[in-house]
C-alpha cells in the first residue's frame, strides 16, 4: 500500500507531478481528470479513497486543491 505499491510520493512537488508507476495523479489544468481528486472525492473504489483510513478531506480543502489544479498546478 502507499509508496511501495504505487511509487507515488507527496513529499515534494516533483513527486506529486511524477505521479505513480501507473500514470499521473495530477493533470495540470484538468481537475476532473486528476486521479488525486478522483481518489480524494471518493469517485473511485472506496477501498482506495484518500486519505487512507482517515476522515474525508473537508469540502473547502478539496475546493482549494481543485482550484490549484485548474490553475495549472503551479509550484507555489
Amino acid at each position: 500500500l502507499g509508496f511501495a505499491a504505487s511509487g507515488f510520493s507527496l513529499i515534494d512537488y516533483e513527486g506529486l507531478l511524477a505521479g505513480t508507476r501507473y500514470g499521473p495523479m495530477v493533470v495540470p489544468g484538468d481537475p476532473q481528470s486528476s486521479n488525486l481528486l478522483i481518489l480524494i472525492e471518493g469517485r473511485a473504489d472506496p477501498s482506495i479513497q484518500m486519505p487512507h483510513g482517515g476522515k474525508k478531506m473537508p469540502a473547502a480543502e478539496i475546493e482549494v486543491l481543485r482550484n490549484w489544479i485548474a490553475q495549472g498546478a503551479p509550484n507555489n
